[in-house]
């Protein structure tokens, strides 16, 4: 591993505000990104190299004024700016990621890393797992060690109101090492009912850690001491792994996922490559979608929930890009949005035609359409 600071890079995230929330405060997680952040500052880590996403509590935030590097909020937009679009274009050879605050298992058993701006009827949450495959492709050309922190609960996520996460894709590629660290096994806490401002993961990998970071070592001591013993025993299950074909993984203590409860909520299929290429030609070839300003008022009338997952951008072929794949994520998705252009569209040809390549999809039912028509 890189024994050099200044070709690190690190994200880390402090959640204790969530939508105005009262019952989903936390006390500590600022705390805990601060101390990380201090700890790679003291290791040489270069200030400019540390990016730092706080949003405190109203009693914390003069903790958080006081952080020893600027720091922004640490909402949806924020994040996916950060880890998908400033991260990767920077590049280096180790990440370093510590995330504290609230973390939800999906029903298909994904982490989930709640944002600020979540809400309990509008549960906005990283998708970790995806997060992870994506800094194992192409999308991200640099950082072949990474080390990724979750400081957060796992307990089951209400469907209903858990929104999808779309995160950007690219094509798989081998990684000399990234290592995964969780505070619980699924459907755990990692206070289990311990008073205590520090979480457990965190107060542990500070115990643990030096630089260069040894991440076998820090995953079996992890495994080691966030293993539960006798029954009754408060500490959390730890859940850790290691993904690199350059290494054996080291005998860490894991816990496996609990088995699906039963069938995830149904969602558009994911398109091969060529039909992915002919669905986005066709909706650009429609001039409301095109437009800039018509293409405004077709995202309006989008529900609400698909168009605050929008990942937008001033490129008209990657905003196009970002809600195809936002769609597709969702439910009735792509019916959503061909009655979202609908509404725009006075009937032109590239707008039959976009139905035509629709048509391709079983989520895009004609009684689906007929019933939102």
């Amino acid at each position: 591993m890189s024994t050099d600071p200044s070709r690190t890079r690190a994200l880390v995230v402090g959640v204790e505000s969530y939508g105005g929330e009262p019952g989903w405060q936390l006390d500590g997680p600022v705390n805990d990104a601060l101390t990380w952040a201090r700890w790679l500052l003291t290791a040489g880590v270069p200030p400019d190299r540390v990016t730092l996403l706080l949003s405190p509590l109203e009693r914390n935030t003069r903790h958080a004024e006081r952080a020893p590097v600027a720091h922004r909020p640490a909402d949806r937009e924020t994040v996916h700016q950060a880890l998908f679009r400033e991260l990767p274009a920077a590049g280096g050879d180790l990440l370093f990621v510590a995330w504290c605050g609230h973390g939800l298992v999906s029903s298909d058993r994904r982490h989930r890393l709640l944002y600020a701006d979540a809400a309990p009827d509008d549960v906005r949450a990283l998708d970790l797992d995806a997060a992870l495959t994506a800094y194992r492709s192409a999308l991200v050309p640099g950082f072949p060690e990474q080390v990724w922190l979750a400081d957060a609960c796992a307990v089951d996520a209400d469907p209903g109101a858990l929104r999808p996460d779309p995160v950007p894709a690219g094509r798989a590629t081998p990684r000399p090492g990234q290592c995964a660290a969780f505070a619980c096994a699924p459907d755990g806490s990692p206070r289990n009912g311990v008073v205590t401002r520090q979480g457990a993961l965190t107060a542990q990998a500070l115990s643990l850690l030096t630089w260069p970071p040894d991440t076998d070592r820090l995953l079996t001591a992890l495994g080691e001491r966030l293993s539960p013993g006798a029954p009754g025993d408060p500490r959390p299950r730890g859940y850790f792994w290691r993904h690199g074909p350059s290494r054996p993984a080291p005998p860490v203590a894991t816990v496996p996922p609990p088995p699906q409860p039963g069938p995830p909520p149904r969602r558009s299929p994911r398109p091969g490559l060529n039909q992915r290429r002919r669905l986005l030609e066709a909706l650009e070839a429609v001039p409301a979608v095109a437009e800039p300003a018509s293409r405004e008022v077709v995202l309006q009338q989008l529900p609400r929930s698909i168009r605050g997952s929008l990942p937008r951008s001033n490129v008209t072929r990657l905003d196009l890009l970002g809600l195809l794949d936002t769609c597709l994520a969702f439910p009735d998705g792509l019916v959503h949005l061909w009655t979202a252009i609908g509404m725009v569209d006075p009937g032109t040809s590239a707008f039959r035609a976009l139905r035509e390549v629709l048509g391709e999809f079983p989520s895009f039912a004609p009684e689906q359409v007929d019933d939102l028509e």
